[in-house]
């Protein structure tokens, strides 16, 4: 009988006031009581445990995930900028080819006509080293102002013997024709302008033509 008289407290059981002893047909019922009651606090700390490292875990995703996204806003900027940048290359190109054409056309434009012609025609002639004869076709306008000019040519080239001026009413000056027996020279310096102008235009149409990978990169990205 004392077998199955047990203290309440030990079992850690509240029993009302003036109630001290469990009657033995009560006790199983008790004892089932009491393991839901440890199986249900067991089961609260499972639960509290597995919150906190839950909690843990969102923590860290959240702060990966919102370091992750400031790393993909700085590259966005980054890019946004480069591209900014490269915009502003492009424009400075084609400003400085602007330039170029200018300052082409400025610095020919300090010369009269008989400087132009007699260093186009030097040039010519640097070509023509090893004859000894060659015509030179010049404008009408251009023709006696020139004679000055042979002296000075056949000092710079001594193998040509002679040089014979040939009046080209077809000229506009500056441009001239220097022949020989083996080739023929034609100076046109609108043509040799336009030539120029070309080359830069086409240089600025490769340089405009680089992959835009950083512009394309910062679309994505935004």
């Amino acid at each position: 009988m004392l077998s199955r008289i047990c203290r309440p407290r030990i079992l850690d059981l509240e029993l009302s006031e003036g109630t001290s002893v469990i009657k033995a047909r009560d006790f199983d019922t008790l004892g089932d009581a009491q393991s839901v009651v440890l199986a249900a606090k067991s089961k609260a700390r499972q639960i509290i445990e597995d919150a906190e490292k839950t909690y843990e875990r969102e923590k860290e995703r959240g702060y990966q995930d919102g370091r992750d996204l400031a790393e993909k806003e700085a590259l966005g900027r980054l890019l946004s900028e480069q591209s900014y940048l490269d915009g502003k290359l492009k424009d400075l190109e084609t400003d400085l080819a602007k330039l170029v054409k200018f300052l082409v056309r400025k610095v020919i434009a300090g010369f009269d006509d008989t400087a132009i012609i007699e260093s186009v025609t030097a040039s010519a002639l640097q070509k023509m080293r090893r004859e000894n004869s060659v015509q030179i076709h010049l404008p009408t306008s251009l023709v006696e102002g020139f004679e000055p000019i042979v002296g000075r040519l056949k000092e710079a080239f001594p193998s040509i013997q002679t040089v014979e001026i040939v009046e080209d009413s077809d000229l506009a000056p500056p441009n001239l024709i220097v022949e020989s027996r083996t080739g023929r020279v034609e100076c046109n310096l609108a043509l040799e302008l336009d030539a120029l102008d070309t080359v830069i235009n086409e240089t600025l149409i490769r340089l405009s033509s680089r992959p835009e990978s950083a512009h394309q990169d910062s679309e994505t990205v935004a």
